[in-house]
């Protein structure tokens, strides 16, 4: 067998080349003292290399060798374009790859821009790239691997019988995307976020090539409008992507929510708060020097925190914590190091840079600066109670490793709520300073005079507001009125500064400060949701199910409406999605390629010609139709999908201006499973009635299989169908139940009305007699138990990022801060 690895040996050198480059262009730019030809060369090669490697990786991925490890798996045969291309980055070598690519395009922005101390920025950034490329290496010494790369043979990591009989044997399918990231989020929030980790080496590389100079105290201005510019940049990438991730689990993931605190959603969480604290600490330095000591603390700990969260997702310590944490692939020493570098060498040249910065002047502060320091305090606070119990299977590794003692301290059972309770006081601190900032500014001494007027607007609203959510708890109470009182307090003041100065950075700031108070305000409102699928019947649904599914879901029979607090909902069967629109699944019928479907006709269930196109065929969607009295009704699409023995639902969210109508399925009858029970067997003519419960079976003719049905079976097979019309109390169903012969064999197929739970077999005929024996069986109808929640203002939450997102891009881009008139550092 001639198997070609050209693309896989050639992307495994190019790895190597990628690493080597990196790791010289890191030298030298150290050691030199200006711009040579040689550097130029060297980070073309280190270009070239990196993506001449994802060139590699995604022809093998286009190509399906499922020979190769990171092919098989996270690729499948009929993955649709974009879900190939999110395979890239899917995988935890792919992920770094995506880092890299982003780190390299940083690092030539600093190449190529004309700037103070550009090489030793440059040179710590290509550091940072070295050990990110050490993590694809795949090169062993001996037992001891560094890196593992995306290019290793599917036989070297599956120790399985068939590779020991069959050395080339090659996979015919891979295992594909988990079923939650195939979606449109997956093509874009992970290179939004790793956009954003790449920007945090940025000012880490700008403050310790800053530390390195013993005379950087002449360029203290200069250092701090550079950071502060890729701080905004940082802020707005990072915070961008942690929110694509918060609305990808809102309406993916069926726990109800956009946010539950899992570690790996802490660890990106943590640097991020870390930034606006480093933002706010530059500001604060800019007109008092002697924090500049903070200034260049808070870069080197975003950063180290950016790596630790690395170390946490990627090092598998957290695989009993996380649902979605990178298991151990053998990377757990090579993370460790690189975070004890990462940490250690900054802090050591910060130390001994501290005795020459400015020391602390304990002159009387103004109110604005001791506004800000107490902001920044609230900002680490936040950031620090999130890391500990995050941090503690760390602990626990940690002192057994040491002591050989193997704790069993656990992370917070309930972990929504023990965060929670922390951070909302913080966010109401973080409010309460937002909202009396723009009084604080020296020149809008007219703003300040109308506070008292805000105080009482902020009360009377947040009294309507109250009348409307009820809310009992002091925390939530306070937390509206501070959020409210932000909202009117920043909405004046964008309106004050544009009318006397016009949209300036500090305008900026306003509208960002605007949007996170919005964000508080959706937080708080859409926690007050209210359950509409309430379990009113007094009826337990099963009494293996949990208590809280029987008590907050809702029983749906197939086409049998259901009254519920002023509106109707009617579940009306499984769809699929074709090219087309929705169609029922029933009249769909699978080919050999998992995306072409025959449909079928809806009376005789036999196919036509037309071949339908249905290119995410695992997803079944419920078709659950709500009515409002005297409006348009809307079509709910809750989804259901399989991947092996794994069952995965997804919501449907219906949105209006003031709320979302959140419906999930939290279980429902699965027609792969249903168990028949005979009901009776009667003899019938045609044209005769026969009255089964509730409904009427009315035999109508028989006549015999259409041949292009019988194509599908052995020569000279007969066969007859029978043309039944069964009604119940509202519809009519036709059902066609075949009877095959060949030789002396008899072959029967039911008819089936899924709607109505029965089946009907013709079993037996009596020429003589023109008399049909039809044996009718009965299962239960088919059902889905649902939760709807309704969400009120939820929106207010993606709002308000969008806002605050555009605010830091707002100061960013405003001619006198933006980074393309940036001419040093």
């Amino acid at each position: 067998m001639n198997i070609s690895y050209l693309w896989g040996d050639l992307g495994h050198l190019l790895t190597i080349s990628t690493f080597v480059s990196a790791a010289a262009l890191s030298y030298l730019s150290f050691v030199s003292t200006k711009n040579s030809r040689t550097l130029y060369a060297l980070f073309s090669i280190h270009g070239i290399s990196l993506i001449g490697t994802w060139i590699c990786l995604y022809i093998l991925l286009f190509q399906q060798r499922y020979d190769y490890y990171y092919v098989w798996s996270h690729m499948s045969n009929w993955l649709s374009l974009p879900y190939q291309i999110s395979c890239l980055w899917e995988g935890q070598e792919g992920s770094f790859m995506l880092w890299m690519l982003f780190q390299a395009i940083l690092a030539g922005i600093c190449l190529w821009k004309k700037k103070y101390l550009k090489l030793r920025t440059l040179s710590i950034l290509m550091a940072i790239q070295t050990l990110l490329g050490s993590m694809i290496l795949g090169v062993y010494f001996g037992d001891i691997a560094i890196g593992s790369s995306p290019f290793q043979l599917t036989r070297h990591m599956l120790n399985i019988p068939i590779f020991q009989t069959e050395p080339h044997f090659i996979p015919t399918d891979g295992k594909g995307l988990n079923l939650l990231l195939q979606n449109y989020w997956m093509i874009i929030h992970p290179p939004v976020l790793f956009f954003g980790f790449a920007l945090t080496g940025v000012p880490f590389a700008i403050t310790l090539a800053t530390l390195y100079q013993k005379n950087f105290g002449k360029y203290y201005q200069e250092f701090l409008e550079s950071i502060r510019k890729w701080t905004l940049l940082t802020i707005s990438i990072l915070g961008i992507g942690i929110m694509m991730g918060a609305y990808w689990a809102y309406e993916t993931l069926n726990f109800g929510g956009y946010w539950s605190w899992d570690p790996v959603e802490n660890a990106v969480y943590i640097p991020w708060i870390l930034t606006l604290a480093q933002l706010h600490m530059i500001r604060l330095s800019k007109d008092k020097k002697h924090y500049l000591r903070y200034a260049l603390t808070l870069p080197i700990l975003s950063f180290s925190l950016v790596w630790y969260a690395t170390f946490l997702i990627r090092s598998g310590i957290l695989g009993d914590s996380s649902v979605h944490a990178f298991t151990d692939a053998g990377l757990s020493g090579q993370l460790l190091s690189a975070l004890i570098l990462f940490i250690s060498i900054p802090l050591l040249y910060l130390l001994k840079a501290w005795k020459y910065l400015p020391k602390a002047n304990y002159t009387q502060k103004n109110s604005l600066e001791m506004g800000m320091l107490i902001g920044i305090s609230l900002f680490l606070l936040m950031a620090f109670q999130v890391l500990v119990p995050t941090s503690i299977p760390v602990f626990n590794s940690l002192i057994q490793m040491l002591s050989g003692y193997s704790p069993q301290w656990a992370p917070p059972i309930d972990a929504i709520n023990f965060y929670a309770d922390f951070q909302i006081w913080f966010a109401i601190g973080i409010a309460i300073l937002s909202a009396i900032v723009p009084f604080w500014v020296p020149h809008l001494q007219a703003l300040r005079k109308s506070i008292s007027w805000f105080i009482f607007l902020v009360l009377g609203i947040a009294s309507l507001c109250l009348l409307v959510f009820p809310l009992a708890d002091i925390r939530h109470i306070l937390l509206l009125s501070s959020s409210l009182f932000s909202v009117l307090a920043q909405i004046s003041y964008l309106f004050y500064t544009w009318k006397k100065i016009g949209f300036n950075s500090s305008s900026a700031a306003g509208l960002s400060h605007l949007g996170i108070a919005m964000m508080l305000i959706g937080i708080l409102l859409s926690a007050q949701d209210q359950n509409l699928s309430t379990n009113y019947t007094g009826k337990i649904w099963n009494s293996n199910f949990p208590d809280e599914i029987n008590t907050d879901n809702m029983l749906l029979f197939q086409n049998e409406p259901r009254k519920m607090l002023g509106f109707q909902l009617v579940y009306q069967g499984i769809y699929k999605k074709t090219e087309i629109g929705f169609q029922p699944a029933h009249l769909l019928q699978a080919t050999h390629n998992p995306t072409h479907w025959i449909r079928l006709d809806s009376v005789q269930k036999i196919p036509r010609k037309d071949t339908l196109k249905i290119p995410e065929a695992h997803k079944n969607y419920f078709k659950i139709q709500y009515q409002r009295p005297n409006k348009s009704e809307i079509s709910l699409w809750p989804q259901v999908q399989y991947q092996e023995d794994r069952i995965v639902y997804s919501p449907h969210i219906a949105k209006y201006w003031n709320k979302d109508i959140y419906t999930h399925v939290r279980t429902f009858s699965d027609p792969q499973k249903i168990k028949w029970t005979p009901e009776t067997e009667k003899w019938i003519k045609p044209q005769d009635s026969l009255l089964v419960k509730d409904y009427t079976i009315q035999f109508q003719t028989v006549e015999p299989v259409p041949p292009e049905i019988l194509a599908d079976y052995p020569p000279n097979t007969m066969a007859l169908q029978a043309r039944l019309l069964v009604k119940d109390k509202e519809h009519s169903y036709f059902v066609q139940p075949k009877i095959f012969v060949k030789g002396k064999e008899l072959g029967f197929l039911p008819g089936t009305i899924p709607e109505l739970g029965i089946r009907l077999t013709l079993i037996q005929i009596r020429p003589e007699t023109e008399d049909f024996l039809f044996r009718v069986e009965r299962t239960q109808k088919p059902w889905i138990i649902i939760e709807m929640i309704e969400k009120p203002f939820i929106h207010l939450i993606w709002i308000g990022a969008c806002l605050s997102a555009l605010g830091m891009f707002c100061a960013l881009l405003n001619p006198s801060t933006s980074l393309l008139h940036a001419k040093k550092f």
